[in-house]
């Protein structure tokens, strides 16, 4: 159930916050409203009926959302590579999760030739909800940050903003045109995109091969056999492989961060274990690569000096 409070998205404010709202281009076929960002948000929104649509992109974490307070339902689970509809007098409520809260952007547009362009994007009343591979989805949330920063550039021509909006209705088009014309392929690059986010927003936790497979909703062997069709390793490869890399970075770290919590911020309860998976995968213990890290880069800052 989603948490009760009286806050609405505009007065309780995320952790980070973009938003602008501007005078509409004399053009009434596409109007951007406006547009945001919020990272990580814990909030429970109260959306009141507006006069706009309001699409918000999910690209990590979760949440819920209710679609409409007038109807009675539950909830629906929205994860990253969702995107979720508000439409135009509608009052919707949605919260991120408390243990993994969600991060998103948000659109409000409006117009003649606004609800047509959802339509053909997937949209409609009994459908506002849609998942899109992460690759539509990271080009959707490039457009929008590049809309909200060039809110703040006043000399930019209304018509580049109009043409970012129309870019992203596009991509949303191009990304259900995909799943109609190939819907069993694109239908094995959504398990892909959703096993890639769960492990890419559970990795620090000690997740099971099963709760990936579980939470996608396909069995183990399935969701294996696709990564090595794609990837030409096993899915268990793949988790530890991720973790791995992780490791890397965070012991390139500078204050340097103890191996024992390396090991729990990727996953590992036990440093042993960690080390010994470290040492497989790197050929070094996780001591030796962050030392050999060290000379690498004060060699190349001699270089650059």
């Amino acid at each position: 159930m989603l948490a009760k409070s009286q806050n609405n998205y505009r007065s309780n404010p995320p952790e980070t916050h973009h938003y602008f709202e501007k005078a509409p281009f004399p053009s009434q076929d596409i109007i951007l409203y406006h547009c945001g960002e919020h990272e990580r948000s814990l909030n429970r929104n109260e959306a009141c009926p507006q006069e706009h649509f309001l699409i918000h992109i999910v690209y990590q974490g979760e949440g819920r959302f209710l679609p409409n307070t007038s109807v009675d339902s539950e909830p629906v689970l929205i994860k990253a590579g969702d995107i979720f509809l508000i439409p135009p007098g509608t009052k919707a409520i949605y919260q991120g999760d408390s243990s993994n809260p969600w991060s998103y952007c948000w659109l409000g547009i409006q117009g003649q030739m606004a609800e047509a362009a959802l339509e053909l994007a997937g949209f409609n009343s009994q459908q506002q909800t849609l998942h899109y591979p992460m690759t539509i989805i990271h080009s959707i949330i490039e457009a929008i940050q590049s809309l909200i920063l060039s809110s703040e550039e006043h000399s930019v021509n209304p018509l580049e903003k109009l043409s970012q909006v129309y870019r992203i209705l596009g991509l949303m088009c191009q990304a259900t045109k995909q799943v109609q014309e190939n819907p069993t392929g694109t239908r094995s690059k959504s398990y892909l995109d959703q096993a890639h986010a769960f492990i890419s927003n559970h990795y620090h936790r000690k997740i099971s091969l099963d709760d990936i497979s579980g939470e996608i909703g396909i069995t183990r062997k399935h969701l294996s056999s696709l990564f090595r069709e794609k990837y030409g390793q096993s899915l268990k490869n793949y988790l530890t492989t991720f973790r791995m890399r992780r490791a890397c970075e965070l012991l390139r770290q500078q204050p340097p961060i103890p191996v024992d919590t390396v090991a729990s911020q990727v996953g590992y309860e036990d440093v042993h274990g960690f080390s010994k998976m470290f040492r497989k995968y790197m050929t070094v213990s996780p001591s030796q690569y962050r030392e050999k890290s060290k000379c690498i880069e004060s060699i190349c800052s001699g270089i650059l000096k």
